[in-house]
């Protein structure tokens, strides 16, 4: 800042200097006194608390609880103080939070471009009556499809945007997908596309792949 202020603004400070004007303007860089971080533990329960209140959730993560708070709050506060607080108020999404940072994944291989699509929602804008539902191509990345709705995680739903993508690519070999019930109907769709044979199991788990498996 030193260094920027005498350089590209005309200034000619010392380090001392600027430390005496931040310290008479209240820039504090962390809060060092006791009533200070006092303070700054209760401005950030009070915000947080006001936020879950509203239906937001530690499951949105540290960053984002962090900038919020930042935002609203009058004080500078640390961000240790907002996990602290966080993890105190709310427990539950906390560590929902972190085992979905820290799951493992299923891995596969993919021999080639349109030969899996995997298929999933996405439920962070559900509160504000936003449902996402995307389907991308396992081997290049692309997103196949992104679809934007009031109610994008219903079974019929799904099933039409599936065909739409079916549509446009062509049919692949596998989709895979979680076990939620919104897919059931996509999964007919694709063992009656391949298959055009009746509903075995044998023929299901070649074509349809629900986590560790494939939809084929």
């Amino acid at each position: 800042m030193l260094e920027i202020l005498n350089h590209f603004h005309g200034y000619n400070l010392t380090e001392d200097e600027l430390k005496r004007i931040q310290l008479s303007l209240g820039l504090h860089l962390r809060n060092v006194k006791a009533e200070h971080q006092e303070e700054a533990r209760a401005t950030a329960n009070t915000i947080i608390r006001e936020n879950l209140e509203c239906g937001q959730s530690a499951q949105h993560g540290i960053v984002y609880t962090h900038t919020n708070t930042h935002l609203e709050a009058p004080i500078f506060i640390p961000r240790e103080t907002i996990a602290q607080a966080i993890r105190e108020i709310d427990p539950a999404d906390v560590e929902a939070h972190t085992y979905v940072q820290h799951r493992v994944r299923d891995r596969y291989i993919v021999p080639g471009p349109n030969h899996v699509w995997s298929v999933d929602g996405h439920d962070k804008l559900k509160a504000y009556g936003i449902e996402i539902y995307g389907i991308i191509d396992a081997y290049s990345r692309m997103i196949i499809g992104l679809f934007v709705g009031i109610s994008s995680r219903t079974a019929v739903a799904v099933q039409k945007y599936f065909l739409l993508a079916v549509d446009k690519y062509g049919v692949l070999r596998l989709v895979q997908s979680d076990k939620g019930s919104e897919t059931v109907l996509m999964a007919a769709c694709q063992v009656r596309i391949k298959s055009n044979k009746s509903f075995k199991l044998e023929i299901i788990l070649t074509i349809y792949l629900v986590n560790a498996q494939m939809h084929e």
